[in-house]
């Protein structure tokens, strides 16, 4: 059981890795479906993947983890920055977003294993998950957040927020430290707290967009009615 255990451990973490070079090339606009873009992405994905396989014969798993963003995101945000000309808060933004974007299928194993006494049955389904999780953010997610990523600096940043923030608190509080833990309440309660500041910015942000676009369509609506009078004057 162990080794089965052990197998399907490591086939999940091996998937996630093409999942989140694939929806981070996504999320930045990379037209996936272009033969060269293709070969890029397989070229990364081969690529960290031989970084991560070096590490694991090197170090222990907790180490592999610590350096993991140094041979895995780090990479990917070089390449979508240098090869594509993104923006590097565009980068790291898609790099997070799609880090952000492995929790669903990871909680519903964590959730199938507690409730099953089972750790092989929470990667079975953690492995059947990814799947439809990835199609779907793929097709309905992607380009509504390719486009967002593409907006100012400003607009990124706010749409952005929660995915980096996610990405630092997760990796700081439970990797890096021992603070998740040790039931810290401060650690518990900031998440929440990130997210309240994240929707009242994004509430602002997007209300004054709003009003911008309403001033400019009462502008032009003026404009056209005053361009109606003089033409029946």
């Amino acid at each position: 059981m162990f080794v089965l255990e052990t197998i399907l451990y490591f086939a999940y973490h091996v998937l996630l890795l093409p999942f989140g070079v694939l929806l981070s090339f996504a999320f930045s606009s990379v037209a996936l479906l272009q033969k060269k873009n293709g070969v890029v992405l397989g070229g990364l994905v081969l690529f960290c993947g031989a970084l991560q396989l070096a590490a694991y014969l090197v170090f222990d798993e907790l180490m592999v983890w610590k350096i993991y963003p140094l041979i895995t995101h780090v990479p990917t945000v070089l390449v979508l920055c240098l090869r594509y000309h993104k923006g590097v808060v565009t980068a790291l933004c898609a790099v997070s977003s799609a880090y952000l974007c492995c929790q669903p299928p990871r909680w519903m194993g964590i959730l199938t294993a507690s409730l099953t006494k089972s750790a092989v049955a929470g990667h079975v389904v953690s492995i059947l998950v990814l799947l439809p999780v990835a199609a779907l953010i793929f097709w309905y997610i992607a380009p509504t957040l390719s486009k967002l990523f593409h907006k100012d600096i400003k607009s990124v940043l706010i749409f952005g927020a929660v995915p980096l923030a996610y990405y630092l608190y997760d990796y700081s509080m439970g990797i890096y430290t021992d603070f998740w833990t040790n039931n810290n309440r401060v650690v518990i309660e900031f998440l929440p707290f990130l997210l309240c500041v994240a929707f009242f910015l994004f509430c602002i942000v997007y209300y004054e967009q709003y009003e911008q676009k309403a001033d400019t369509e009462q502008k032009e609506q003026l404009i056209r009615i005053a361009v109606e009078q003089q033409s029946r004057e």
